[in-house]
């Protein structure tokens, strides 16, 4: 098994996890957000990690934090869009497990907040939460 430690280990494997397994009916965009904005719909990930907790003296370390995952989807199209990319996050990522990255934070799993409205973009926005778990002996 993989061992992530670091924050730059930890969002890259996340990041890869999306990009070997997002598949939609249709095309849609990762954004990564230094990157120009696609053509609607597309999903932007952004990583926050907690701080990391000694578990025991001499033994082992834990890092909680979450992935958000913003979806935009067009103006002109029902909710029902956003909540479908929405669903194959959630299923994407529940209880998976990449390595010593458990997609989950206790009772916490992956959630879905929307719609909103980003005028800016004129476009909806849903908001996919993935609590994580990082634990490793050192």
């Amino acid at each position: 098994m993989t061992t992530y430690k670091t924050p730059y280990q930890i969002e890259k494997a996340l990041d890869d996890f999306i990009v070997d397994n997002w598949e939609t009916p249709e095309t849609t965009n990762v954004r990564w957000p230094a990157e120009d904005k696609p053509a609607l719909p597309y999903i932007e990930p952004h990583f926050k990690p907690g701080q990391v907790l000694g578990l025991e003296i001499g033994g082992a370390a834990q890092r909680p934090g979450v992935l958000i995952i913003n979806i935009f989807t067009r103006m002109n199209v029902s909710n029902k869009e956003g909540w479908a990319y929405a669903g194959k996050l959630e299923q994407l990522f529940w209880h998976e497990q990449i390595g010593n990255i458990i997609c989950e934070n206790g009772d916490l799993m992956p959630w879905t907040e929307g719609p909103a409205i980003d005028e800016a973009l004129q476009a909806k926005k849903f908001t996919t939460k993935i609590p994580f778990t990082v634990i490793w002996e050192y």
